[in-house]
């Protein structure tokens, strides 16, 4: 089979009759990569030649950043999302109506990127690691040989010789093999999708597609953006991705004092409608819409109540339950 031809994987059990379970079959290589990140298959250890379209698919989307979400301005990395995601200094788990998800200490969130970003639940491995063990079965039958010094670079690359995978045992030597021409150049196609999971993750921690908090004792704390914190990487650090942001956050956001004026202007005109109806509107449900509808934190929404004159904020003593409209009916007011 040449790599024209495609690429070799076996059927995982999601989807598939038990007879089907393990079975092989040759798909086209986007195809392939696109059934493993979705779990449906995983790659074949022997193939027949050196997978290239693989390694070039999976290049592909390693280089699409947005797949992490879209850059945030500064003001808004670090003003009104930071007063919402972190209250009185804890991490909230909901946004707006929307379950954040964060990502646990720097190993998860490589083991996102070496999922081309588009994995959140668990997986047994990722799509690289898949690739390399391609490579380590092929390793396995090459001409292996141990060296008390490790050559330069030049000779490593010269002679196509790279290092054997770790099987457990600390060794006094270097464990070297040689490759074949066509199996070489697709390990230095790995060694470049491992600059790339590097690269995108500092890309993205830079242009605030990525956020980084850090909790301590005292409180949680935003990590900022210039920082080098994968110098350093802390188990205690968490991260967020901006894809994962209420599709209302990218909306243009007023200042403050503007979106607090339409969040009035809002009120009185939901509060007109939902009176016609015989209805009350509860402070909590106001409050809760406002902050959604204008992006307001908990306090300004409360402002924004306060500051208007409108029938259910008139209303004196507890509004009896049949009369109180339901929070869906209030968010589908314009």
């Amino acid at each position: 089979m040449t790599n024209s031809e495609g690429v070799w994987v076996e059927r995982l059990s999601r989807g598939a009759a038990p007879t089907e379970v393990g079975s092989s079959i040759r798909l086209p290589a986007l195809e392939a990569v696109k059934g493993v990140l979705e779990g449906e298959y995983q790659l074949a250890v022997r193939q027949v030649g050196p997978p290239y379209a693989l390694t070039e698919a999976v290049s592909a989307r390693l280089r699409d950043l947005t797949a992490l979400g879209p850059k945030l301005p500064e003001s808004t990395a670090g003003g009104a999302l930071i007063e919402k995601i972190l209250r009185n200094g804890v991490r909230q788990d909901f946004l707006e109506g929307h379950n954040i998800r964060w990502v646990e200490g720097p190993r998860r969130l490589r083991w996102l990127a070496e999922n081309c970003w588009v994995a959140m639940e668990a997986r047994q491995s990722t799509i690289c690691s898949q690739l390399r063990r391609i490579l380590e079965a092929v390793q396995s039958g090459c001409r292996q040989f141990q060296t008390s010094e490790m050559p330069s670079p030049n000779v490593m690359k010269r002679e196509r010789l790279v290092r054997m995978p770790f099987d457990g045992i600390a060794y006094p030597t270097h464990r070297l093999c040689q490759l074949p021409p066509d199996w070489y150049e697709y390990f230095l196609g790995l060694e470049e999708l491992k600059e790339l999971t590097k690269g995108g993750i500092a890309t993205g921690l830079a242009e605030t597609r990525i956020l980084a908090f850090e909790d301590r004792p005292q409180a949680s704390v935003q990590i900022s953006p210039s920082r080098n914190i994968l110098a350093h990487p802390k188990d205690s650090t968490w991260y967020f991705l901006t894809r994962d942001l209420p599709p209302n956050w990218f909306k243009t956001r007023l200042p403050k004092h503007l979106a607090i004026i339409e969040a009035r202007r809002w009120l009185e005109r939901a509060g007109k409608e939902i009176t016609a109806r015989g209805k009350r509107m509860s402070r909590a449900d106001g409050i809760a819409v406002m902050t959604e509808k204008f992006g307001l934190s908990t306090a300004a929404a409360t402002e924004a109540w306060d500051g208007c004159e409108h029938p259910s904020r008139r209303a004196s003593g507890r509004i009896p339950a049949s009369m109180v409209v339901k929070l869906s009916e209030i968010k589908c007011i314009d």
